[in-house]
């Protein structure tokens, strides 16, 4: 059995782990509540939130740190990872 020091951390370390997914999960499922509930697709590159839509994603979003956060281009090119590939779309096959 592990010393109850070691315990401790790794319990910790698992909590805190936990608790950083569990927000980004919390925003991805608010994001697809969202593009869910919307009646047409928006032309690409085009934001078509409403007022009320962006309130609500901005409210899951308070609680990630501004590195979880998707970023401004990953939107507008449409990834849902919110992580942009260095490489162009036509490079990747």
């Amino acid at each position: 059995m592990l010393p109850a020091t070691l315990q401790f951390l790794i319990v910790m370390i698992a909590s805190a782990m936990n608790d950083r997914l569990q927000r980004k999960l919390d925003y991805v499922e608010e994001e697809r509540r969202i593009l869910g509930n919307r009646s047409m697709p928006s032309p690409v590159g085009e934001d078509s939130f409403t007022a009320h839509q962006r309130r609500r994603l901005a409210e899951a979003g308070k609680l990630l740190r501004p590195e979880e956060r998707p970023s401004a281009a990953a939107r507008q090119a449409g990834d849902d990872s919110g992580v942009v590939s260095p490489v162009g779309r036509e490079e990747i096959r």
